[in-house]
């Protein structure tokens, strides 16, 4: 489905602090993919989804998605095909609307708008049974405000307006990160059902270990802009963290601290 190849990205060129993040980066997203990755703190993580997503551009390499080669096409334009949910919530909603306003915003995604009405009575009881499998209470509060909304509850509703339009490509930046332990569980095992029952290619960025191996069927490890573990299938399922932290001191012949991935 997507393909990296010979990617490189260069941040403050030219001057002293210039730092060659990735050269040749080459990577491969196959249909069904649900990728963690993991790394230290500045090996590359959101940059490589900033690079899939349109918002930073390479300065040498090309990006093909299914075929096409859309390395120099518009951030907004592959939004068509590519969601999107950030660590912090307030990126993919709107506080200042309520959360039947957000949820019509994103089922319209990509299409045109005219002067109608934008919410109809029929998408109310839609919009609340899509919100009962969240289990969080949402389908009460459509005509509630975002902001007014507790910081799991945003995210779960960020994760769903994600999906409405069923994305080729979905990216999870961090998208726990800001949560406590519990609600981060809650939000980890809804991703898990929305990727299977739709059928969503992932690529998800975490911090956290057990989540990286427990998740997802490969992971990753990016260090200094550069892909040190690729695994999958069984390989992946074997894993453990005492195994990963091994690994990691095999391949680069450094410790994986939690300095590295936690910040």
């Amino acid at each position: 489905m997507l393909k990296l190849e010979s990617v490189c990205k260069t941040f403050a060129k030219g001057q002293p602090t210039e730092n060659q993040l990735f050269h040749d980066l080459n990577l491969e997203i196959h249909k069904g993919d649900f990728i963690s990755v993991i790394g230290s703190n500045g090996s590359g993580k959101t940059t490589l989804l900033n690079i899939i997503a349109g918002t930073l551009k390479p300065e040498r390499g090309a990006i093909l998605f299914d075929g096409e080669n859309v390395t120099e096409k518009a951030e907004h334009k592959r939004a068509a095909k590519i969601a999107r949910v950030f660590q912090d919530p307030k990126l993919g909603t709107c506080s200042s609307m309520t959360v039947a306003e957000n949820m019509t915003l994103a089922m319209n995604k990509g299409k045109k708008y005219g002067l109608k009405w934008g919410i109809k009575k029929s998408y109310i009881a839609d919009f609340a049974d899509q919100l009962k499998v969240l289990n969080m209470g949402l389908e009460d509060k459509l005509h509630v405000l975002c902001g007014q909304l507790s910081g799991g509850q945003r995210h779960a509703l960020a994760l769903l307006m994600s999906t409405m339009t069923k994305p080729d490509l979905l990216l999870l930046d961090e998208h726990t990160a800001a949560l406590d332990p519990r609600t981060s569980e809650t939000i980890m095992e809804l991703t898990k059902k929305v990727i299977q029952e739709r059928n969503i290619t992932a690529l998800m960025i975490t911090h956290n270990l057990e989540y990286a191996i427990r998740y997802g069927s490969r992971l990753m490890m990016l260090h200094d802009g550069q892909i040190l573990l690729d695994m999958k299938d069984q390989q992946k399922r074997e894993l453990t963290i005492t195994r990963l932290v091994e690994l990691f001191k095999n391949v680069q012949g450094g410790v994986l601290t939690d300095e590295m991935l936690f910040q």
